[in-house]
């Protein structure tokens, strides 16, 4: 009989300098591509959103699951020493996002992955990688559990223009590599003749990408001829929406684990330029991380390329039925 399974994050309403619902984060539309997988599969689940450690308690008295996921690094290890003694019967799980790269930002991440495990709370790592590299320290319950994406596909409408825009959506951080993805998409537009509008998530700076979003906009105010567009952080159907407009999506990231906005350009049906951390993506859409001339050249290797879209689309579905499976035989 499958277990009951309670998933909670940290509200985190605070991005930059505007306002957002917990809806548009990015760790909270994962986490409910996994209930509604879970759900769909018969299991019972369900994802909420506290304030702080002392709120955990609460949740898990009003929902009684058998198994609780953390989903990342926020809850202080002693309190874990409280929960167990509140909810003996309950299993509980740290969800890990980010691969060691990221990670190495955080200043306490190895420090409380071990202090977890001593108290008995398993690992769930969400990528090959960093279970690999995790399987050193971890001495304890770990396990490699990949995300799930679970969207209806879209066949855009697409119209001669004489501007190309180029979406690099995400949060502002370093390893996203924003910088060297829009030099590459200045050169691409120079080579095919048109003029540039190079859309980003600009309200959404985290984990020291300030100077980051700072030198784009320098970039883009000595080009006369490329717009720099900022939008906000947006609900992931108005994010659709936005992504109607695109002619190519860009992910050409440092490290990553699964990355949600590739999929979402495979939803939109738009090709895409990705590194090789995104794993199930096509060979054909991934280029080196910093060398621009490349980027470029796999740019125009995927600009109108419907065979590439369907093939993402195939891949994507694969990796996401493997994953469904997956988390399913977990929670049993």
């Amino acid at each position: 009989m499958s277990k009951r399974v309670l998933f909670i994050l940290k509200r985190n309403e605070c991005y930059g300098f505007t306002t957002y619902t917990r809806r548009s984060s990015g760790l909270w539309n994962s986490t409910q591509f996994i209930v509604q997988s879970l759900v769909a599969q018969g299991v019972e689940a369900k994802a909420v959103e506290v304030v702080d450690n002392n709120c955990i308690d609460r949740e898990i008295t009003s929902y009684k699951p058998n198994l609780v996921v953390i989903e990342a690094l926020w809850v202080v290890p002693p309190k874990f020493d409280v929960l167990k003694k509140l909810h003996p019967g309950v299993e509980f799980w740290a969800h890990l996002h980010s691969n060691i790269p990221f990670l190495a930002l955080e200043g306490n991440a190895m420090d409380w992955i071990i202090e977890y495990q001593k108290r008995g709370v398993g690992i769930i790592a969400n990528s090959e990688e960093s279970y690999d590299a995790l399987s050193v320290i971890c001495k304890g319950a770990l396990v490699y559990l990949p995300n799930v994406y679970m969207r209806n596909y879209q066949t855009p409408l697409k119209q001669v223009k004489d501007w190309i825009d180029i979406g690099c959506f995400g949060a502002i951080r370093p390893l996203k590599n924003q910088l060297t993805q829009a030099l590459a998409a200045i050169q691409f537009a120079k080579e095919i003749g048109k003029q540039l509008r190079f859309h980003i998530n600009g309200s959404r700076v985290e984990t020291g990408g300030e100077p980051v979003l700072k030198n784009i906009i320098q970039l883009f105010q000595l080009l006369p001829d490329c717009l720099l567009v900022q939008h906000p952080w947006l609900e992931p159907e108005d994010f659709l929406q936005v992504l109607e407009d695109i002619d190519i999506g860009m992910q050409v990231s440092i490290t990553e684990t699964f990355n949600t906005v590739s999929a979402d350009y495979v939803t939109a049906g738009i090709p895409m330029v990705v590194s090789k951390q995104i794993q199930w993506a096509s060979s054909l859409c991934k280029s080196d991380t910093f060398e621009i001339k490349d980027i470029v050249k796999v740019m125009h290797q995927v600009i109108g390329n419907n065979y590439l879209v369907w093939l993402n689309r195939h891949y994507l579905n694969d990796f996401s039925n493997d994953s469904k499976i997956m988390w399913f035989n977990f929670v049993q």
